[in-house]
This record gives structure tokens, C-alpha cells and sequence, in this order.
């Protein structure tokens, strides 16, 4: 309380003086808030209250939906919040829940928290999405009043914080494109073969390298895997390799330093009209 008093500047610090010695103007505003302070709660009573955990808390101040009363240290064990408060976030999530037993056909439908976890995102986003009226149907089991046993349907909350479509490809996408091993595809990208840039997945919501469509478009155009090439002609990579040697064509990007042999389309279609010994 004490510094609850220091912090809106009702009391001075003084460190000289014990608490039943500080003294304060008793008028309507601090009456006001001393009122507000005594129908607080700790951060352990709105956990109990709202019947989730301290993490689930640091996710719901983060995302707006609670406030502290006051924050007397930058501790979020020292925080208060106003009852009031609290039971308004409460009622209003439960308000949007319709009353519905459980039901072994309907195993789709989970509680809020497993919903999160499916989802690859936190349980205040969750709860946001249920306070904005996003969810088609919100259900909660009769005579339970915890946030946690509120159930969702989990297809449809992924479908709402799926974030935006990846701008390129990632490694094993780009691995299927070209028709190349893995290995292969480590090496593509460690030596700068294709370029690449830092994405959020939009399920995983990590940073992932990808190589943007543009780039991988433009590689596409311009140059061929040897593989590839050995693919339409039907004949075997190292063969083939022999052959064009035997033209004087060097790969833009060699198996050696870069994972495969990869020729310009250019220098490719040079070749064109021209018998080449195998």
C-alpha cells in the first residue's frame, strides 16, 4: 500500500519514517483510491479467479485484456487489479459461451487452452478472438464459471490467427520445386546459389529463412540443374555431365562447391543443332 500511496504522489518517499508514521490528505481522492485499492486483488487471487495460471496473466496484460491496478515494481508479483475489472473480463468472455453439455459425437470442439496450443498461439489471443465476436459458436459446460473450460472449435481458431502467407519458398519446398536431395539443398543455400530472406511462418510463427518468389523465378529462368536437364533427356546425370564437357560449357554453380551442376539456359541452347559425343 505504502508504495501503492508514493507512486500517485499522495505521500512522499521517506525512508526515515515507519508506515504507521507517514500522514496524508484524507480527501475525496484519496478516499477514491484507497476505496479501489482495498477491493483489489493480487496477482495470485485474479489467477484464482479467472482460473489460470501466471504465465496466462503476463499473456493478458501484454494483449490489453486486464490491467494492473497499479505496478509498484516492475515485478508482476507486486501487481494489483481491481476486481471489478477482472470480473467485467470474465463476464463478458462467458457472456459469448452458449450453455451445452459435452457430447462424445462432437470431439472437435476442445476447451480454450488445448484450442492455443493447436493453434500455435496464446490464450489471450484466443480469448480476443471470442471477445470480438469472431468465433461462430463459443460453448461452455452448465455451472462452470472458469475462462479455461470455455470450448471452441480449434479448425476455426487457427483459421483466424494464421498470419500472412510466407513471401518465398521455404528449404524443403524448394527442394521439391528443383527435384533435389536435402543435402543438396543445405548446400544450394549456404553458398548463395538462391538468395534468401528472414519470414514469420504464419502457423509455427518462428523466423525461417525463404527464398523469395521473385528470386527463385528469376534463377529459374535463367539457369537448369544438371539433374533436370538429364530428366528431359533421358539420359544419366554423369553421362550427360561428360558430354558437355566435352563442348567446352562450364556450370554456372558446380556439384562440388555448391551441391549440383547447374548450367545457363543460354549456354544450354548454344548447344542446340550440335552432335555431341556421349
Amino acid at each position: 500500500m505504502r508504495k501503492m500511496l508514493v507512486e500517485i504522489g499522495v505521500v512522499d518517499e521517506r525512508p526515515d519514517l515507519r508506515d504507521h508514521e507517514l500522514l496524508f490528505p484524507a480527501d475525496e481522492s484519496t478516499e477514491a483510491f484507497l476505496a479501489k485499492a482495498a477491493n483489489c486483488l493480487s496477482l495470485k487471487a485474479t489467477q484464482a479467479y479467472l482460473g489460470i495460471t501466471r504465465t496466462h496473466v503476463v499473456s493478458f496484460l501484454a494483449h490489453g485484456l486486464i490491467r494492473p491496478f497499479q505496478r509498484p515494481t516492475p515485478d508482476i508479483s507486486s501487481f494489483s487489479f481491481e476486481r471489478g475489472h477482472i470480473e467485467e473480463l470474465r463476464q463478458a468472455i462467458l457472456s459469448k459461451a452458449n450453455y451445452c453439455e459435452r457430447s462424445n459425437q462432437e470431439s472437435s470442439w476442445i476447451d480454450v487452452m488445448q484450442a492455443s496450443r493447436r493453434a500455435n498461439c496464446s490464450l489471450a489471443e484466443v480469448m480476443q478472438l471470442i471477445l470480438d465476436g469472431r468465433l461462430l459458436d463459443v460453448r461452455r459446460p452448465p455451472g462452470e464459471g472458469g475462462l479455461l473450460v470455455v470450448e471452441v472449435d480449434p479448425v476455426e481458431v487457427k483459421n483466424l490467427v494464421r498470419r500472412d502467407a510466407l513471401p518465398g519458398l521455404t528449404k524443403s519446398c524448394l527442394e521439391r520445386r528443383l527435384g533435389i536431395s536435402d543435402k543438396t539443398g543445405t548446400k544450394f543455400l549456404a553458398t548463395g546459389v538462391l538468395p534468401t530472406v528472414d519470414a514469420r511462418h504464419p502457423v509455427k510463427r518462428q523466423l525461417i529463412k525463404v527464398v523469395p518468389y521473385d528470386a527463385f523465378g528469376a534463377f529459374e529462368r535463367e539457369y537448369i540443374l544438371l539433374t533436370a536437364l538429364a530428366r528431359q533427356l533421358c539420359i544419366a546425370p554423369r553421362k550427360l555431365r561428360l558430354g558437355i564437357q566435352r563442348t567446352n560449357i562450364a556450370p554456372k554453380f558446380t556439384l562440388k562447391e555448391n551441391g549440383s551442376d547447374v548450367y545457363k539456359r543460354s549456354d544450354i541452347e548454344r548447344l542446340r543443332g550440335i552432335e555431341i559425343n556421349f
